[in-house]
């Protein structure tokens, strides 16, 4: 874990226990990387190691946190953020 203080960053070591839905945080992280370019479901859930299923409603936890998720359809549905840099502030510099 990173922590700034007097615009210095340190590593700091984690206090107590990892906490229980630290897997799914993790695999949310993940996937928001990895949609940053056109995916599918079936290469969503190999890449992250769940189901189908659990894609579609990891895509519904991303939507409710305010990612814009854009679908292409056409023989196969394909999906990715299209806001991430906004999401997270990130400037293009030019």
């Amino acid at each position: 874990m990173l922590k700034i203080h007097n615009n210095m960053i340190r590593k700091c070591s984690p206090i107590g226990k990892e906490p229980k839905n630290m897997g799914r945080i993790k695999r949310t992280l993940d996937l928001i990387l990895f949609l940053s370019t056109w995916r599918t479901i079936g290469e969503c859930a190999l890449h992250i190691q769940v189901s189908e299923r659990s894609i579609q409603r990891y895509f519904q936890l991303l939507m409710h946190l305010g990612f814009e998720l854009e679908k292409h359809t056409g023989r196969f549905y394909a999906y990715r953020i299209t806001n991430i840099k906004d999401f997270f502030g990130i400037k293009e510099t030019e």
